[in-house]
C-alpha cells in the first residue's frame, strides 16, 4: 500500500516563476551514475540534495538547467551530453505525464497529451504539433523569449521526446 503525502508536504510547482521537475533530469543524473562519477557537482548546480532526486514532486528553478548541463559536461567531458542524455531518457522521468502516456493508443493521443499537460514537467516550454500530410511537425516555444536555452538543453528535450515517443508510440513514430 502506497502512502499518500499530506497537502503540507507536497512540493508543487510554483506558480509564476519557471520550473523543472527535477524527475525529468533524472535521466542525466543516471548518465552521470552509470560512469561512476561524483554527483556532488551535478546536485550542487541543481540545488537539492541526493534524497530529493528520489521525489516525483521536487522541482528546481528553470534558469538552473543550462549550469546543471554544464556541470554534467564538466563531470563526464563529454560534449553532447544532452544529447545522450536525453536519448537515455524513459517514460518514468515524466512523473505524473507518464501514467498519462502510457495510455495513450493513438499517437494523436500521445501528441495532445504532451502539448496539454507538459507544465507538469516544465513550465520553460510548450509544445505545439501540427499535423501534416508527411508526418508530425513539433515546434517548442520558449515560455520566455528572452531567457534562452543552451544547446544541451535543446538536444535533451528533443532527443528525450524522441526517444520517448517512440518507446510510448512505436517504431512507426
Amino acid at each position: 500500500m502506497h502512502s499518500v503525502l499530506p497537502a503540507s508536504e507536497l512540493s508543487l510547482p510554483p506558480k509564476a516563476a519557471s520550473y523543472v521537475a527535477l524527475g525529468y533530469l533524472r535521466g542525466l543524473v543516471e548518465y552521470v551514475r552509470l560512469r561512476e562519477l561524483p554527483l556532488a557537482p551535478l546536485l550542487a548546480a541543481m540545488q537539492v540534495a541526493e534524497a530529493d532526486l528520489e521525489r516525483a514532486d521536487r522541482y528546481i528553478p528553470g534558469h538552473l538547467q543550462d549550469g546543471v548541463f554544464a556541470a554534467a559536461q564538466a563531470l563526464t567531458g563529454d560534449c553532447n551530453i544532452g544529447l545522450h542524455a536525453g536519448q537515455a531518457m524513459h517514460p518514468g522521468n515524466l512523473g505524473p505525464l507518464s501514467a498519462l502516456l502510457l495510455a495513450c493508443s493513438r499517437a494523436g493521443e500521445l501528441f495532445d497529451l504532451h502539448a496539454q499537460f507538459g507544465p507538469l514537467v516544465s513550465n520553460c516550454a510548450w509544445a505545439e504539433y501540427e499535423r501534416r500530410e508527411d508526418g508530425v511537425r513539433l515546434t517548442m516555444h520558449r515560455a520566455d523569449p528572452a531567457s534562452g536555452f543552451g544547446r544541451h538543453m535543446v538536444e535533451f528535450n528533443l532527443a528525450g521526446w524522441w526517444t520517448l515517443a517512440r518507446w510510448i508510440g512505436g517504431p512507426q513514430l
